[in-house]
């Protein structure tokens, strides 16, 4: 998470003509990746491991897109207030 909320913030500070959608992609694209390091964790048999892995993934895309989406409206609400 660390990671992603990293790739994140640099992002958003990079492009900010682009607005936060890139920042926001990047964060889920990078959640969503991280599942797979995790395999040999995820059961003992390796390739079960990649299955529960590729099983993960949907549910990840989709619960990470739900948080960015959230998270976006909440970010570009306290901005616009800080601004003002």
């Amino acid at each position: 998470m660390a990671l992603a909320a990293a790739a994140i913030g640099l992002l958003n500070k990079m492009h900010k003509s682009l607005g936060v959608i890139p920042a926001l992609a990047a964060g889920v694209a990078i959640n969503t990746a991280l599942v797979f390091p995790l395999v040999p964790w995820l059961a003992e048999d390796i390739n079960v491991g990649w299955l529960i892995a590729f099983g993960y993934a949907p549910f990840l895309v989709v619960a990470a897109t739900l948080n960015a989406v959230v998270a976006g409206i909440i970010y570009l609400a306290v901005r616009r207030k800080l601004k003002t």
